[in-house]
């Protein structure tokens, strides 16, 4: 397995190589880290991966999960849960999260396709880790991250990301890697229901944050759309330049919406595949409940 994914990745330096090929053949990752936005206070989430494509991830507020085939979503301010099919487009959306970003791999084909440039650095340590940095490019979004990948485990420990006009940070205090297929206990991303908890219809639940539309257009629409480049006026990394195209609670009127499906050259994002339903759907949501930041 190891040698048949280098094989496949012969531009990448050694330890992300590695890293890649330790996600792709392990059965189990357990991660207990503190991720923060820089300039805001750090959230403990706890990610769980398994195969075929299970995922929990938690935090104080709730968690998404899924048990192979069903997403299920739980608000914990609310004691409500929606479950919805796990499509290919929902969990293509989940690798993409900021709070997953070095550990995504575990649920993706062939993540190496989306780098652009990697470059190994120096070794440190850092908690009590020796680690190696590794600074990534990616394809798309205009994402850069640096990560420090544990020389004894093989993947991330932690990670800094920019996203955007975003930075991220991220540093695992648990980290367990499982090989065995034995260890896989699918068992383990069953869902259950908290106490009371009440199932609520997805498009009942709440808008998807500006968080989550940041992503999809970081995504797509960089870095055409960026602070530096503003094809056509425009600025869509950061909230201020976004709100000005759109319109508040009228997402049909909205001039990003409406760009989403205009004709020929003015199609966006140009060049480019259009955006997954599941993406389009987000933003539509969150255009439509106000806007807000």
């Amino acid at each position: 397995m190891l040698f048949g994914f280098a094989a496949q990745t012969p531009n990448l330096p050694a330890p992300l190589a590695n890293d890649l090929a330790k996600l792709s053949s392990a059965s189990n990752i357990s991660v207990i880290y503190k991720f923060r936005v820089v300039g805001e206070s750090p959230t403990e989430y706890k990610l769980s991966l398994g195969r075929p494509k299970m995922f929990k991830l938690a935090s104080d507020t709730g968690f998404v999960q899924s048990d192979g085939k069903t997403l299920y979503t739980y608000t914990k301010s609310s004691n409500s849960f929606t479950e919805t099919p796990l499509t290919d487009e929902a969990l293509a959306e989940f690798t993409k999260k900021p709070e997953v970003f070095a550990w995504a791999a575990f649920l993706q084909k062939e993540p190496a396709n989306d780098i652009a440039v990697a470059r190994a650095g120096t070794t440190r340590n850092v908690a009590g880790n020796d680690v190696t940095e590794v600074e990534v490019t990616m394809k798309k979004g205009g994402i850069v991250s640096t990560l420090y990948l544990d020389k004894k485990l093989g993947i991330a420990r932690g990670y800094a990301l920019k996203q955007g006009d975003k930075q991220y940070l991220a540093a695992a205090s648990e980290l367990t890697v499982k090989t065995d297929p034995a260890d896989a206990k699918p068992e383990s991303f069953a869902f259950s229901a908290p106490d009371g908890a009440k199932k609520v219809e997805p498009a009942a639940a709440a808008a998807g944050s500006y968080a989550d539309v940041q992503t999809i257009l970081n995504d797509n629409c960089m870095p055409c759309h960026s602070a530096n480049n503003m094809a056509a006026g425009i600025d869509l990394s950061n909230y201020n330049g976004v709100k000005a195209v759109v319109t508040p609670g009228n997402a049909a009127g909205s001039r990003l919406i409406m760009s989403l499906h205009a004709s020929g050259g003015s199609r966006m994002p140009k060049g480019r595949a259009p955006l997954s339903a599941a993406s389009e759907a987000t933003i539509v949501a969150w255009i439509n409940a106000g806007a807000k930041k």
